[in-house]
């Protein structure tokens, strides 16, 4: 089951009568109407599930936060390739961010954020993309690296996010993740004190650019 975060729609199979209407995704619950024949099917979003037309044939729930439905094209569940909300990157989307992106520190700003969730809490790709680099083999508490556990992700868009100081990971070198995939929990490895996630958002996936980073919460501020 798709975490609260997305929307559920009603997805209300008809009979074409109009033109095309590609629906976007929104945050708050709405109803989707889709309309077919032999060749088109497409859908509209409708607020309010009494404004859905009365000759449909079948309205069933579905978990996807969007239909994609391109003119021509058959209706298909879509879903979103990035979370919408910084807050989708755990399993616990109330968790307050404990050390934001840029703040002072001894060693220089803050080149991710850390995300205040207690120890084994699961954690999330926040891109669809491609494991570029795992390591799952640190028992909890060992110190002996920076990174500790971590799972790094070249995303499809170019750019990359790591999640650090993991206590374990879920996938490995070379596999594909979508967008609100599981990829490990957190932590407790590496250079790190208390419960937190840590991530960090590159823009770049080439290793010399790595001094450059950006800020996960603005890059996914719709929350």
């Amino acid at each position: 089951m798709i975490r609260t975060m997305f929307t559920t729609v009603l997805l209300c199979v008809g009979v074409l009568f109009s033109l095309p209407v590609i629906g976007q995704w929104n945050q708050t619950p709405s109803f989707t109407l889709s309309r077919s024949d032999t060749s088109i099917e497409y859908m509209k979003v409708f607020r309010n599930i009494n404004d859905c037309p009365p000759d449909v044939d079948e309205c069933t729930e579905v978990t996807a936060p969007r239909i994609s439905c391109p003119v021509g094209a058959v209706c298909t569940e879509g879903r979103p390739s990035s979370i919408p909300c910084v807050s989708g990157l755990t399993a616990n989307p109330d968790a307050p961010i404990s050390s934001p992106y840029g703040e002072e520190r001894a060693g220089g700003p803050h080149n991710g954020i850390d995300i205040a969730v207690p120890r084994n809490t699961p954690v999330y790709a926040a891109k669809d993309g491609t494991v570029s680099a795992e390591v799952g083999t640190l028992a909890a508490g060992d110190r002996s690296t920076a990174n500790g556990n971590y799972v790094r992700i070249n995303y499809d868009d170019g750019t990359q996010g790591v999640f650090l100081h993991l206590l374990s990971t879920t996938v490995v070198r070379g596999a594909r993740v979508s967008a609100g995939q599981q990829v490990g929990t957190s932590n407790d490895t590496g250079s790190s004190s208390g419960d937190h996630l840590h991530y960090t958002a590159y823009p770049s996936q080439n290793p010399r650019d790595r001094q450059t980073t950006s800020n996960p919460a603005l890059i996914h501020s719709d929350c």
